[in-house]
């Protein structure tokens, strides 16, 4: 019995953390959370985009609809007096400035369109033959102007 008390007990097992197994376990669980926070940042950067594209289209389709009204107010305010009144002056540089910030393209059209207004209007009603003249002039003149560099 005395042999046996002398023997030393085992050497307790260093705790050296999980076995290889465990490790590679929590290393595919990494990866793969990594796999999947790239594919959701992907779908977040499509969905951004997406969003900013709708953004600008809305933001097109009201400058166009901002053109439109304000060509029509400077209009009308033009054929309300014989001559140009500082309303008028104050629309037509509103509608310049939205001109301005507007793409060439768009723009284009929409000046040659209200250009033609004018002259449709002249050829139809000779009382307001002079007023679209004078109007057509100040298109005529915003449309030199935003087409220099």
């Amino acid at each position: 019995m005395a042999a046996v008390a002398e023997e030393a007990p085992p050497p307790a097992r260093a705790d050296r953390g999980p076995g290889p197994r465990a490790r590679l376990a929590i290393a595919i669980l990494i990866a793969a959370t990594s796999v999947l926070a790239g594919f959701a940042t992907w779908r977040s950067d499509v969905a951004d985009r997406a969003r900013g594209d709708a953004l600008n289209t809305a933001d097109v389709q009201a400058r166009q609809r901002q053109g439109a009204i304000l060509e029509t107010l400077t209009s009308v305010l033009r054929y309300q007096s014989a001559q140009p009144t500082p309303a008028y002056r104050a629309s037509l540089a509103r509608l310049r400035a939205a001109w301005a910030h507007t793409d060439i393209q768009q723009r284009s059209q929409e000046m040659v369109r209200a250009i033609e207004g004018t002259q449709e209007l002249e050829e139809q009603d000779p009382r307001l033959a002079a007023k679209a003249r004078s109007y057509r002039a100040d298109l005529q003149r915003i449309q030199k102007e935003l087409s220099q560099p």
